[in-house]
Order: C-alpha cells, then structure tokens, then sequence
C-alpha cells in the first residue's frame, strides 16, 4: 500500500490516502492533484505546503511567537521544510526543568537586538490561566497565547 497526498490549487495538502491504487486512478476518481506523500525526506501532512521550487513539503506560513508576532527572521531550511530560528535555542539545564522553565522565541527582541530572541519562560498553560512567567517569576498577561515556539 501506498501513501499519497491531494493538493489544493495553492499547493497545500488537504487530504491523504493509504491506497493501492495509482496517481493517475486517484486524479480520475476523486479528482484534484495528487502526488506521493513523502518526497525528498519531507511529508505531505495535511496543511502543509509543496515547494515547486525545492520540491519538498514545507511548512506553509512562518511560525507565531509567544506574543502572537510573526517570526519574520525566521527563514525557511530548503532540506526539512521547516522554519528555523536565526540561531539555536539555549540548552536548558536540569534546574530549568525543575523548576518548569522553557525557551520561547520572542520575535520583537530579536528585532530590537539581533544577538537576542530566546526567553526563558514559566508558562502556565492551564485552561484559562492566562499567566505567564518570565525567568525571574514575574507574571505577564499570555492569556492570547495560542501557537508557542
């Protein structure tokens, strides 16, 4: 069995298909553009973009920070698909993870100074608590928060 992925007009994934048929068999029975669901190392999951260009899935918009900005600094890796940041995350270390602490990305201080832009953070995401937390305990309003980097 086979795994194949339909394309929309604007080349975004919107359905997959374990099948045994063929790509032409699928064209004529369910119509659209489809083509196979893993090219070059990449995969045609569901939202998900094909590159012309690079002939790879990619991720179709660029990721949101934890403020809700756009990581416009961002740029896309030609091999994975993926967005990557302009430098690596910190590591963290065992007392971050005591303490429940993770890196995100804040867009805006990367753009202020482009030797920035990872925050240690203590976010509680419980349903409706709205509270953040910086790495010195100070609460801030994350009650927006939606999609974390």
């Amino acid at each position: 069995m086979k795994r194949y992925s339909q394309l929309s007009g604007r080349n975004i994934v919107v359905k997959i298909l374990d099948t045994n048929d063929s790509i032409a068999t699928l064209q004529e029975r369910y119509g659209g553009l489809w083509i196979d669901y893993e090219i070059n190392e990449t995969y045609g999951n569901i939202g998900r973009k094909y590159s012309l260009e690079h002939d790879i899935f990619i991720d179709s918009s660029k990721p949101i920070d934890v403020n809700g900005d756009v990581c416009n600094s961002w740029t896309l890796n030609t091999v994975t698909g993926r967005y990557e940041p302009p430098f690596e995350s910190p590591s963290y270390t065992e007392e971050d993870d005591d303490n429940g602490l993770s890196y995100y990305w804040h867009e805006s201080e990367y753009q202020a100074d482009n030797t920035t832009g990872w925050v240690k953070m203590k976010i509680d995401l419980q349903p409706g608590a709205g509270t953040c937390y910086d790495e010195h305990g100070h609460p801030w309003d994350c009650s927006s928060t939606t999609d974390l980097v």
